[in-house]
């Protein structure tokens, strides 16, 4: 765009050139013209494009008459150019610089760029602020989003640093790295880590150690960990097709291992169809959690037919999920199934609009919310499990201190709580203080039958974390080559180490007692 720009003033400016060295040739050609040299010339010039017009300089001959027509014509235009370009100039660069420079005391809400994803949560963001809340959204823009219309919010001409610097560290930031591009979104991470703002990062990519500033997000997982939570498995016995291939096909899929654990008995079926054979080589130990070599009773099935070969399979499934990277390819599929077939269990397309006979999830107006993409309540709760962890253990060390694993691990125990909450109260629902209480009087309670369960239930989400996550059994733990002394079948515990899987559902207690 700038090239292009470049250009043109190029040629502009050639023209005019050869415009006054033209005029200045015709008129000295006579000695009664008053253009005698070029700055005559370029006064006249001035004086015509301007409409100002003083009269006293004006060519006479044929030729320096015809250069100043076509200095007539153009006034009307380069006024326009210039009016435009001065009021362009005020409200595209001036008039934002300003509108910030009054506001630098206020929370900022910088996006990196402007596109659907990063309008709806901006406007999430203005719907759920309070009122009284001094915040301003800001959007980074290039030039190459300026037909959009923005619901609200500023937009300046600058990348986050400048307006960052722009601000002086007078009041608070939060940066939403959201640009298509997750590379773009990793450096622009990295070039404000010595920056004092809170960073939300689009990525796949966890390195080792988390700045305290830097929060990562990935809408897959985001969408995995939104579904099972609003639709948790019925019983323990489910058959569950999943159909479809990418990264949310993926996460859906990897959630389903981690979360659906909610009896040492169960016996889940998964049927899944589509390409898969990045994440099978990804997770070599899926042999270990699933089949007849497998340490339960769950079984993992990848097809390597069509999703509809098995129509007898599709009609008798508890659930069926169509997640393709392309949503109209999943409606079509899902329309076709409900023409083809009566099917017993439900039927859900992610990011679809709501539909007769379809269960929608996974839409960007579902995902781009403030609470999910700045994790603020499963961050909070998997926290506070730490905090309660380091209080209890002297040396260990602070969650600022973990690395990107440990952290993830406490988030996935935080993931479990509403199934242990639903294992021990019968009732499915969000975390509320009142379900925690419940929970944790339920638990204090239980029989040493129920108690002998659910350190069954714990030590096997907690083998799968690891599986999923690569790890293998040592005699002796090594972090570094993810080796870990307790990934055994229950049975082959010693009984202290059975026992402290209590901990995990001793911490319905402990988080009712803050």
């Amino acid at each position: 765009m700038k090239r292009k720009y470049v250009i043109l003033s190029f040629w502009a400016a050639f023209l005019y050139i050869l415009l006054i060295v033209l005029l200045v040739r015709f008129e000295s050609a006579s000695p009664d013209a008053s253009i005698q040299g070029p700055g005559a010339a370029v006064w006249y010039s001035l004086t015509t494009l301007t409409t100002v017009g003083y009269g006293d300089t004006y060519p006479v001959t044929a030729g320096g008459r015809v250069i100043g027509a076509v200095f007539q014509l153009m006034s009307i235009g380069v006024l326009v150019t210039l009016i435009s370009t001065v009021l362009a100039l005020v409200r595209g660069r001036l008039l934002p610089l300003v509108m910030l420079f009054f506001q630098r005391k206020r929370c900022w809400y910088i996006f990196s760029c402007i596109d659907p994803f990063t309008l709806l949560l901006a406007e999430a963001l203005d719907r759920t602020k309070d009122r009284s809340e001094k915040s301003v959204i800001i959007f980074s823009d290039d030039g190459a989003s300026r037909d959009r219309i923005l619901p609200a919010g500023i937009r300046v001409a600058l990348t986050p640093e400048k307006i960052l610097q722009f601000q002086k560290g007078k009041g608070a930031s939060c940066v939403f790295a959201m640009s298509p591009d997750q590379a773009e979104n990793d450096r622009l991470a990295y070039r404000l880590k010595d920056f004092p703002c809170r960073t939300f990062s689009m990525s796949a990519y966890e390195p080792d150690r988390l700045s305290d500033r830097l929060y990562l997000f990935n809408p897959p997982d985001i969408c995995a960990r939104l579904y099972w939570h609003f639709y948790p498995v019925e019983s323990p016995s489910e058959t569950i097709v999943l159909a479809g291939s990418g990264s949310y096909a993926e996460s859906l899929l990897t959630q389903a291992v981690l979360i659906n654990v909610l009896a040492p008995d169960q016996h889940i079926r998964y049927h899944v169809f589509g390409d898969f054979t990045d994440y099978r080589n990804l997770h070599p130990y899926l042999d270990r959690i699933f089949g007849e070599s497998g340490d339960s009773s769950d079984v993992l099935i990848f097809h390597d037919e069509p999703w509809n070969y098995d129509l007898a399979l599709l009609k008798n499934a508890d659930r069926i999920i169509f997640c393709d990277e392309s949503v109209e390819a999943s409606v079509g599929k899902a329309a076709a199934l409900r023409r083809a077939c009566p099917l017993k269990g439900r039927l859900f397309v992610r990011g679809a609009a709501p539909l007769e006979g379809i269960t929608a999830f996974g839409t960007p107006e579902d995902l781009f919310t403030p609470e999910l993409i700045m994790q603020t309540g499963l961050n909070r709760t998997a926290v506070r499990l730490h905090n309660l962890y380091h209080d209890s253990v002297p040396g260990s060390p602070a969650w600022e201190e973990l690395g990107g694993f440990l952290r993830r691990s406490n988030i996935a125990s935080a993931d479990h709580l509403f199934m242990k909450a639903r294992i021990l109260l019968g009732e499915s629902g969000p975390l509320t203080p009142e379900i925690i209480s419940r929970a944790a009087d339920a638990y204090e309670h239980a029989d040493e039958d129920m108690k002998e369960r659910c350190r069954r239930i714990e030590h096997e989400r907690w083998m799968r974390f690891h599986l999923m996550n690569n790890w293998q059994y040592a005699p002796a733990r090594d972090n570094a080559a993810r080796l870990h002394p307790l990934l055994l079948p229950y049975e082959q515990l010693s009984r202290a180490d059975q026992l402290k899987d209590d901990y995990s559902w001793q911490l319905f207690s402990m988080l009712a007692s803050k």
